[in-house]
């Protein structure tokens, strides 16, 4: 990974104009340029394409795309799609490293990419701006960047055992994308350690009707976790700045007929960026970011209007928007989203046993194939009461008001 240098600087031209009078578009920006991507890595970090004038409406998209440009500078090169193949606006400028001429072209397509995520952002008739959280979790970000392969906590495939059967069968369809992208975002409140809340959203699950689920990791490039404090959070920075994700998945094994056995994934992650909500629309949503060292970017002069040194991540009234990014891309080979499998601890085998115990039927023994969608009846119902992939599963309700519970069994 290449890395993010801690001061650089940029200068701003307060006579600069908006190009008035030309096509303004993705086309009028040299989306070919040729850069080497350590360059980009260090650009994208350290270069926050704030500039005078702007209005203040814009204040929470200026937190997005400095939020995503972050992102992008930690995205490896296989994962860098075609500026032209990509479905919106903002994601053209967040991969983007613009040259000083350039300037007043990105604060035009700047105002046109905000349209296109918030159609009225600019209007008198808005009851508030658009936020960054807002924007962040829209419909069209969901859509178009978080149900990406490499951003789903969750494997979009539904795996699940009836009453009474024992054996496990794979729900055909799978849930879509958009679906499982929805339920990526962490929620988390501080009262225990973050590796054990991100955790334990994973493993098998036992609905009070006695259906059960699993829900099996995808081990993405990066993670969002909606951080709310409680008012008995005890967690402090230093507690947050990184955690290993380790959870249970199911692999093929080479066999005549299929079968399945367990193993256990585990990557690593780190913390490059905070955000801290504005609690009301009169508050400006402040970002932070770190390098891959977690050290702090000092950011430059332009960034002042999101940015304010004097608040601490976990405060008591604001929640904050964290950015983890896998360790794995420290590799420089490309980014694999089936992470990677660890030598069992310990406290690992345990945890092994009992899933093993309660998936008996799963584990290294015949898997019968063709209940995985000769059932169609059963598979109907199968995916109507597991409809969702909330984290916290005691908190989702089914349409049978039934509460999942986690399987300890």
């Amino acid at each position: 990974m290449p890395h993010h240098g801690a001061n650089h600087h940029t200068t701003s031209n307060d006579n600069m104009n908006d190009n008035q009078g030309i096509d303004l578009n993705s086309n009028t920006l040299n989306m070919d340029k040729e850069i080497n991507p350590e360059v980009r890595a260090l650009l994208l970090a350290t270069r926050w394409p704030i500039f005078p004038g702007e209005s203040t409406r814009m204040l929470g998209f200026q937190a997005v795309l400095r939020f995503l440009r972050h992102l992008y500078s930690y995205v490896p090169k296989d994962l860098f799609r075609d500026a032209s193949s990509e479905p919106l606006l903002v994601f053209k400028l967040a991969g983007y490293v613009y040259d000083k001429k350039e300037e007043g072209i990105m604060k035009v397509l700047k105002r046109q990419a905000l349209g296109e995520l918030c159609l009225d952002w600019d209007s008198n008739d808005r009851a508030e701006t658009p936020g960054f959280f807002e924007l962040i979790q829209g419909d069209k970000l969901i859509s178009h960047l978080w149900s990406r392969q490499e951003y789903l906590l969750f494997n979009p495939r539904v795996i699940s055992l009836d009453p009474g059967q024992d054996i496990w069968a794979e729900n055909d369809p799978p849930r879509s994308m958009k679906e499982v992208a929805l339920h990526s975002l962490i929620k988390y409140d501080g009262t225990g350690p973050i590796e054990g809340s991100v955790n334990e959203l994973f493993g098998s699950f036992l609905y009070q009707t006695g259906y059960r689920y699993m829900r099996l990791p995808m081990m993405p490039l990066a993670l969002r976790v909606l951080y709310t404090p409680s008012e008995t959070a005890s967690v402090g920075f230093s507690q947050l700045r990184s955690f290993q994700m380790r959870a249970l998945d199911f692999e093929p094994k080479d066999e005549p007929r299929p079968k399945y056995k367990l193993k256990e994934m585990a990557n690593s992650y780190l913390l490059v960026a905070t955000v801290r909500l504005r609690a009301n629309s009169a508050e400006v949503d402040l970002i932070r970011t770190y390098d891959q060292y977690g050290t702090y970017l000092i950011p430059p002069r332009e960034s002042r209007v999101i940015r304010d040194d004097e608040w601490k991540v976990g405060q008591q009234g604001h929640s904050y928007m964290l950015m983890y990014i896998s360790l794995g891309t420290n590799t420089g080979h490309m980014y694999r989203v089936s992470g990677e499998v660890t030598p069992l601890d310990e406290a690992s085998e345990d945890r092994l046993e009992t899933l093993e115990a309660s998936c008996a039927s799963f584990v290294d023994v015949d898997f019968d194939a063709t209940s995985f969608v000769d059932d169609t009846q059963h598979g109907s119902d199968r995916r109507e009461q597991s409809a969702t992939l909330t984290p916290g599963a005691t908190e989702t309700r089914l349409n049978n008001s039934a509460t999942p519970i986690k399987d300890e069994n």
